[in-house]
C-alpha cells in the first residue's frame, strides 16, 4: 500500500533526477572546448600554419571571454530566467564556432573562440547555479564532473582518428556544433530560477555572510590553480625525465581517465565522512605526488602519479563546491566557482613556469603544493566557521531542491 504522500515524493524526486541530469549535460557543455583546447589549439595551428604566439591568442580568446561572463555571473544570475541563459549561452556556442568554420583563417578563429568562450561561460556557470540549489551538494557536484570529464576523454580519443584526420579543423568544430544542438531539447528541464533567489527576494534574513563565501571560492581557486600548474607540466616532466614520448601521451591519457574517475568518489559517499576528512587526504595525495615528482622521473613513477592526483584533484574539488553551495545561502555567488576556476586555469600554468625558469624544479613543486594545500586548508576552515555559526533571530538556511 502506498504511503500518504508516497506518490507526490516520488514525483519529486524524479524531477530532481531529471533536473541533475540537465544540470550535468549543460556543464558538460561549458567545459567542452576547454577540456579540448589543447587539441583544438593544435589543430588549428597545423591547418593555417600558425606559430606560438598566435596560437596562445587564441587560447586566450576563448580563456578571456570564458572567465569575463563567470566573473559578472554574479550579477546576471539572480536578475536573469535561467532558460533564458541558457539560449544564450548555447547560441553563442554554436555561433561561435559556425564564425570559425565560415571564417577558415586565423582571424575568423580568434572571433569564433571568443564569442564561443561568452557561451562556455553562461552554460558552465548555470550549471553550477542548478547543482548548488541542491540537497546533498558535495554528491551532486561529483555525479555532475564525471559526465564533463569521461565525454571530454572519449572525444580527446576518438576526434583525431574519426574526424580531424579526415576533416581537419572545420570537421572538429561542426562535430562540437552537432553535440551542442543536442543539448537544445533539455531547455524544457532548466528551472526559471534558483529557490534561494525566491527567499531572498521574499525578504528572509540569512545566516552566512558573503565573506565566508568569498573565503570558500578562494580555497577553490588556490587548490585548483596549484594543481593546474602541475598538470599543465605533466608532458615537460616526462620529456625532461627522458620518458619515451608515446608512452607518455598514454600515460596522460590515463590521466584523463582518472580525472573523471575522481568524482565518483564524493559521488558514492557524499559527505558520509565530512569534508575535511577527504580534503585532508587529496593534500596528502598532492604532496605525495610532488614529492615523486622531485625525484629522478621513472615510467613507473610518472604513471603513478597520472594515475592518483587527477583523481585526488577532482574529487576534493567536488567538496570544495559543496561547502561553497552551503556557504551562499543567497544563492548569488555559488556561480563565481567558475570565475575561480578559469582565474585558476589561466593563473597556475604561467605562475610555475616562470618559477621553474627562475628557480628550478624543486621550487616550483613546492610553489605548487603549497598553494594546492593552502586552498584546502582554506575550505576546511570555511567548514569551521559554517559549523561553529550561531543562527541570528529570525535566519534562516535555504531550502534546497
Amino acid at each position: 500500500m502506498t504511503k500518504p504522500g508516497g506518490t507526490a515524493t516520488a514525483a519529486v524526486d524524479f524531477e530532481q533526477r531529471v533536473v541533475l541530469i540537465t544540470a550535468c549535460i549543460i556543464g558538460t557543455a561549458g567545459v567542452i572546448i576547454f577540456a579540448l583546447l589543447p587539441l583544438l589549439l593544435g589543430t588549428a595551428a597545423d591547418a593555417f600554419g600558425l606559430d606560438d604566439a598566435q596560437v596562445g591568442f587564441l587560447g586566450s580568446a576563448y580563456v578571456g571571454g570564458n572567465t569575463l561572463v563567470a566573473a559578472l555571473s554574479f550579477y546576471w544570475i539572480t536578475r536573469f530566467d535561467w532558460r533564458h541563459v541558457f539560449v544564450v549561452g548555447l547560441s553563442l556556442l554554436v555561433c561561435g564556432l559556425l564564425t570559425a568554420v565560415a571564417l577558415p583563417s586565423y582571424n575568423g578563429a580568434l572571433t569564433g573562440l571568443a564569442i564561443a568562450g561568452l557561451g562556455s561561460g553562461f552554460m558552465y556557470a548555470l550549471s553550477v547555479a542548478i547543482v548548488s540549489e541542491m540537497r546533498d551538494a558535495d554528491r551532486k557536484f561529483g555525479i555532475k564532473m564525471v559526465p564533463e570529464q569521461s565525454i571530454s576523454a572519449v572525444l580527446l580519443f576518438l576526434l583525431p582518428a574519426l574526424v580531424i584526420a579526415q576533416w581537419g579543423f572545420s570537421g572538429f568544430l561542426l562535430t562540437l556544433v552537432a553535440f551542442f544542438l543536442l543539448v537544445l531539447p533539455f531547455l524544457a528541464r532548466v528551472p526559471p530560477h534558483g529557490k534561494k533567489q525566491e527567499r531572498v527576494e521574499a525578504g528572509e534574513r540569512v545566516l552566512v555572510k558573503p565573506y565566508v563565501v568569498f573565503l570558500a571560492l578562494l580555497g577553490l581557486l588556490l587548490f585548483f590553480g596549484g594543481i593546474a600548474g602541475i598538470w599543465a607540466f605533466m608532458e615537460r616532466f616526462a620529456s625532461e625525465g627522458a620518458i619515451d614520448a608515446l608512452l607518455a601521451g598514454q600515460l596522460l591519457a590515463v590521466g584523463v581517465v582518472a580525472s573523471a574517475i575522481g568524482p565518483v568518489i564524493p559521488a558514492v559517499i557524499g559527505d558520509r565522512f565530512g569534508r575535511v576528512l577527504p580534503l585532508a587526504i587529496a593534500c596528502i595525495i598532492v604532496v605525495l605526488s610532488l614529492l615523486i615528482l622531485a625525484t629522478p622521473l621513472t615510467l613507473w613513477k610518472y604513471g603513478l602519479i597520472l594515475a592518483v592526483l587527477p583523481a585526488a584533484w577532482y574529487a576534493g574539488m567536488a567538496y570544495q563546491m559543496g561547502i561553497i553551495a552551503e556557504a551562499d545561502v543567497s544563492g548569488r555567488f555559488s556561480v563565481l566557482m567558475s570565475a575561480s576556476l578559469g582565474i585558476g586555469a589561466t593563473l597556475g600554468p604561467a605562475l610555475l613556469g616562470i618559477i621553474k625558469s627562475v628557480s628550478g624544479l624543486s621550487v616550483a613543486l613546492g610553489f605548487a603544493g603549497a598553494v594546492a594545500v593552502t586552498g584546502a586548508l582554506v575550505s576546511i576552515w570555511v567548514v569551521h566557521l559554517l559549523n561553529v555559526g550561531v543562527p541570528e533571530e529570525g535566519s534562516t538556511t535555504a531550502d534546497t531542491i
